[in-house]
Order: structure tokens, then C-alpha cells, then sequence
């Protein structure tokens, strides 16, 4: 009588491991899900979630040339034609693939988007936290017109106005002449990559 509990014990344990096992079987959910908006949007480095598609651009840097400096170079974004949403994904820098590609951004992925707003006169007024300052140095131009480039691309945007936690900061134009108002792409000549073709090569005299 005591040895019948004892059996029917065991033969429900493969039936338990087997449950067990399948609980911890339940796929993950990869779909990509929307994420709510906030005043002041942290941006993580989130390279492998960017989808580098998209009718609209942003500015990247291009992969390195050896002996040539640092250019940009747009690369297609979903981002229609919401300003905040373009300095999001500027900042969000290369998708996975564009990273393997050689595509990188100067940009902190840890800076805070505090307000985006476009103000009179096709001024587009971005305010940022206090790590937009680890940028220093000959990199920071470079950062500036990854920005002010991208922005540039925004119907109804001609300039940018950048300012630190709400108090306006001067920034190095790409002649290393500090600017207190909104920048243009006039403000950084040469810092994008010409897509321009290649003109034919003129004929020797007698050929």
C-alpha cells in the first residue's frame, strides 16, 4: 500500500520538468513598439534599433578616408517633417548597418533633448543638457553641422539656435569663429561630402 504514493511520485516528475521546461520556452516580443514623448527625452545609444530608411535625411560622418579630413553625409531617415523628431534621430546616430559601414556621430547619444520649437523667422530653437559639452576641440564644428545641417533639410528651417539647459552659449563656426545667434550651413562651408559626379576628363590637344 505505501509503495503505490511512491511510484505515482515519480511519474508525475518528467511531467513536471516538462512544463517547467516549456514555461521557460516563451518567445520574446521583437515587434517595434511606439514610445511615449517626453518634454526631456534621454537618448541612449541605440544603434541597432535605427532603421536606415526613409524618404528624409540626416547628416552622419562618413566613413574615414586615409589623408582626407572628416566629411558629412547624408543618410536616409523615417522622419517626415517633425524638427524633434530629426534632432532625435541625429543624436540616436548610425543604424547597425551604417555603423559596420563605417558611418559613426560626434554627437553624445547621452544628450538630453530638453525642448525643440521653431520660432519666427525659420529659427529653429534646440535646447540641450549640459553634455552637449563634452564636445570639445576641432570635433566640435564637426558635431555643430551634423546638427545644423540635418535641421536644414526641415521645411520652413533656416537656421539653428542651440542652447545649454535654457541659457545661450557661443559655438564655434567652422572657421573657429564663436557664434551667440542661430548657425547655418553657411557657418560650416566644406564639411559635407559632395555627391557631385566627377566631370569628364578634358581631351589633350590632338586627341
Amino acid at each position: 500500500m505505501s509503495s503505490a504514493p511512491r511510484v505515482g511520485r515519480w511519474l508525475w516528475l518528467p511531467v513536471v520538468a516538462t512544463l517547467a521546461t516549456a514555461g521557460c520556452g516563451i518567445a520574446t516580443d521583437d515587434s517595434p513598439r511606439d514610445i511615449e514623448q517626453r518634454v526631456a527625452t534621454p537618448l541612449v545609444d541605440a544603434a541597432a534599433a535605427v532603421e536606415a530608411i526613409g524618404a528624409e535625411r540626416i547628416f552622419l560622418v562618413a566613413p574615414t578616408v586615409p589623408g582626407l579630413p572628416d566629411r558629412l553625409e547624408a543618410v536616409a531617415r523615417d522622419t517626415g517633417d517633425d524638427p524633434r523628431t530629426v534632432v532625435e534621430a541625429v543624436f540616436a546616430g548610425p543604424s547597425a548597418g551604417e555603423f559596420d559601414d563605417g558611418y559613426r556621430s560626434v554627437l553624445p547619444s547621452t544628450v538630453t533633448v530638453n525642448q525643440v520649437a521653431v520660432r519666427g523667422g525659420g529659427v529653429l530653437a534646440i535646447d540641450l543638457s549640459a553634455e552637449i559639452r563634452d564636445v570639445t576641440g576641432d570635433v566640435l564644428p564637426l558635431a555643430l553641422a551634423q546638427l545644423v545641417y540635418s535641421v536644414d533639410l526641415v521645411p520652413g528651417v533656416s537656421s539653428t539656435l542651440i542652447t545649454v539647459d535654457g541659457q545661450v552659449s557661443q559655438w564655434p563656426a567652422g572657421n573657429g569663429e564663436l557664434l551667440s545667434g542661430p548657425l547655418t550651413v553657411y557657418d560650416y562651408p566644406g564639411l559635407v561630402q559632395s555627391t557631385q559626379p566627377s566631370f569628364p576628363a578634358i581631351p589633350s590637344p590632338g586627341s
